[in-house]
């Protein structure tokens, strides 16, 4: 029994030792998005980064510099925050001299109150629990535990489900061959102009924010903040380069793997957790880019009956062209079967080989369809299992 200060009650302490373990990886580096909001911070960022880019001509590629530049990054941010959380330190010791006001800020972080209003802080604690991997099923059927066997089963996992996949090229082309629709000259030519820092601005402007941080732990933020340094023509550079070479830096084909109990069916089964891949922020700036500049032309090449990943068209429309279907073939008592099937993993299945075969098919241009092969050639991902 221990006495508290605190309170007239006595405090009971215990020692135990869970029978079940959860392993943990080493985890991801996170940096701290708050110490953009330091002006002083910022402004030591910018004469940082003003020599780094002074250093430039020190690598051989525009790739390797800025690989070199994001490793900057990270010591700058690991420096900051360790300063940071001293400082934090200090001020927690100072509040150990209010010992009641501290436990009323301890408090509100261990409990909701009923009436209180929701704020971003509560919202961050309730994410942050998450479901841990203790036991997977392996290819055979068979329950594996502890850290190693259970990163080994989900390395085979996917490693299988994200292998490159093969199609039949007889099949494809039977396909290919009753393509009618193609983009004009003009739209063509739109799509494989040179990279502009108009639409780099654009997709990092418009990428959401507060994003679960990558592997490289650059978050879009960080981008934002220094444009005027970073967008051009650093990023400008990098990306021309990336595509005269036909391959990216390391660090920019490196994805991790997150992933989320899909709160059905057993926990054990792989197949019953989704995987998020976590991208990088410079990878997704480019495929963005040229993913805004698909958008505009989709409509002449897409059938009207895909509804799905245009923005002119909705989900309803597709319900409204069932719900039509049905209605006719029943005012005319014709014998019909309706059919729905879902592919499993249909994304992570998919041939890129055929991909870039249609793509090119349709008339969409030899730089696209160059840059579209290079953001899916050679990727790597890491998966992040209870790290």
């Amino acid at each position: 029994m221990i006495a508290v200060h605190l309170s007239d009650h006595r405090a009971v302490s215990f020692e135990g030792e869970l029978t079940v373990k959860f392993p943990a990886g080493p985890g991801l580096w996170k940096r701290n998005c708050s110490l953009l909001e330091n002006e002083e911070l910022v402004a030591n960022l910018r004469v940082a980064y003003v020599e780094w880019r002074d250093m430039r001509d020190l690598f051989h590629s525009a790739g390797e510099w800025w690989q070199w530049v994001k490793d900057r990054f990270r010591s700058f941010f690991q420096d900051a925050s360790r300063a940071a959380a001293w400082e934090k330190k200090s001020v927690f010791r100072q509040l150990q001299s209010k010992p009641q006001r501290l436990f009323e800020l301890e408090l509100r972080t261990e409990n909701l109150e009923k009436d209180e209003k929701c704020k971003s802080f509560f919202f961050k604690k309730l994410h942050s629990a998450h479901t841990p991997l203790v036991e997977l099923q392996d290819s055979e059927g068979n329950l594996q535990s502890g850290k190693e066997h259970i990163m080994r089963v989900v390395t085979d996992f996917y490693g299988k489900l994200y292998s490159p996949k093969s199609s039949e090229r007889s099949q494809g082309d039977s396909f290919l061959n009753g393509i009618s629709k193609t983009l004009s000259t003009e739209e063509r030519e739109g799509l494989n102009a040179p990279f502009t820092l108009e639409e780099l601005h654009l997709a990092a402007t418009t990428s959401k924010r507060g994003k679960t941080p990558r592997s490289d732990g650059l978050p879009v933020e960080l981008y934002v903040e220094l444009w005027d340094l970073i967008g051009g023509p650093d990023l400008l550079d990098l990306y021309e380069d990336v595509v005269s070479k036909g391959s990216m830096p390391q660090s920019l084909h490196e994805g991790m793997i997150k992933l989320l109990y899909k709160q059905k069916g057993e926990k054990e089964d792989l197949k019953n957790w989704r995987p998020i891949s976590l991208l990088n922020v410079d990878y997704k700036l480019l495929a963005n880019a040229m993913a805004n500049r698909l958008k505009k032309v989709i409509e002449k090449i897409v059938h009207p009956d895909q509804t799905c990943g245009i923005l002119s068209r909705q989900i309803a429309d597709s319900l409204a062209l069932v719900r039509d279907t049905i209605e006719y073939v029943k005012s005319r008592k014709v014998l019909t079967a309706l059919v729905s099937l879902d592919q499993e993993k249909a994304f992570d299945r998919f041939s890129h080989e055929f991909m870039d075969r249609t793509l090119r098919a349709l008339g969409l241009g030899d730089f696209f369809c160059d840059v579209v092969t290079v953001v899916y050639r050679d990727t790597s991902s890491t998966a992040l299992v209870n790290g």
